[in-house]
């Protein structure tokens, strides 16, 4: 899968696992059901799928490679432990300050 090929505002697919489910979703479910699931656990620990590469819009990939500060990649790796954890309190935080720092980034680029 290419950047382009994402769609904004969700997940890649990756081969087998559940497509197009956002973060947000992910969450939700996870507090009905009383746990993140493996696919979450797994796509919560690849980048293309984690919290930051739902955040991340396609023109943020140069070469392939996406331009981080170091804030979201920190991030980034807290919000895979909650996962982890099953903390969906401290998921749903960290979800929000990622898409803020985000957004935050992309209103940078458009000045």
């Amino acid at each position: 899968m290419t950047p382009a090929d994402r769609v904004p505002g969700s997940i890649p697919s990756v081969a087998g696992m559940t497509p197009r489910k956002t973060w947000t979703e992910r969450i939700n479910n996870a507090r009905v059901q009383g746990g993140f699931d493996e696919e979450d656990r797994y796509l919560s620990s690849n980048f293309r799928t984690c919290a930051v590469g739902e955040g991340l819009a396609d023109e943020d990939y140069v070469g392939g490679i996406s331009i981080l500060s170091n804030e979201l990649i920190v991030k980034g790796m807290w919000f895979c432990d909650a996962v982890h954890r099953n903390d969906f309190g401290r998921a749903a935080v960290l979800l929000q300050e990622i898409c803020d720092l985000c957004e935050r980034g992309k209103e940078r680029k458009e000045r």
